[in-house]
Parts: structure tokens; sequence; C-alpha cells
């Protein structure tokens, strides 16, 4: 059907091999196939080893997802806990501080005004 005729079947078995890759959902040679397409016919040609690469490759998508959520929580475990210290170490050193300040005043405040008075 094709007006030019190097774009025809060169004879009607070669029509007959496209045909029968099309039913076996191979490539023809009519016009080439998308990478989809192709995609689609190896898949519908080899079904099991299709669906093992496509449970294989979630697996590891959920694999990833897993490993990335646990090292992202250790990560904040260890960010609370380094947060914690900080805090902990801020009021042990407010804790010395007024400490300190209430020494003095006991000592060398209160002491001065019993000396005086």
């Amino acid at each position: 059907m094709e007006k030019d005729p190097s774009r025809r079947y060169a004879s009607a078995e070669a029509l007959a091999d496209d045909l029968r890759n099309w039913r076996e959902h191979r490539p023809i040679t009519a016009r080439p196939a998308t990478r989809t397409e192709r995609l689609v016919k190896w898949c519908r040609r080899y079904p099991a080893v299709a669906a093992l690469i496509l449970v294989s490759t979630l697996a590891a998508v959920i694999a990833s997802g897993l490993a990335w959520w646990a090292v992202r929580a250790e990560e904040q475990v260890r960010a609370n806990e380094s947060q914690a210290r900080a805090e902990r170490d801020q009021k042990e050193e407010q804790r010395r501080l007024a400490q300190a300040i209430a020494d003095f005043v006991e000592r060398d405040f209160l002491g001065l005004a019993s000396v005086h008075g």
C-alpha cells in the first residue's frame, strides 16, 4: 500500500514474517518500535522474568528506603542525645554559677557586713 517501493515489503514472505513477529510480540520491520513498545513486547514474551525483575526492583527500592529511614532515625537519636547533653552541661554550668554567687554572698558579702555591723 506504500507509494514508495523501497518502503514496501519485498515479498509476501516478508509480510508474513512481520505478521508472525507482531503476533508473537516481537519487533516488526514495517516501522521501528519505540523503546516503550519494545519493553512491553519483551514483558509479554517473558512475563515471569519481567515479574521477577519488577519484584526485585521494588524490593530494592523498599530496602533502600528503609535503610535511609534507619540512618535518618539514628542521626536524629544522636542529635537528640547531643542536645540533651548540651542542655545538661548548660544546667550544670548554671548550677555552678549560682553556687559560686551564693558562696560569694555568704562568705564575702555577708562576712563583710558582720565585720562592720
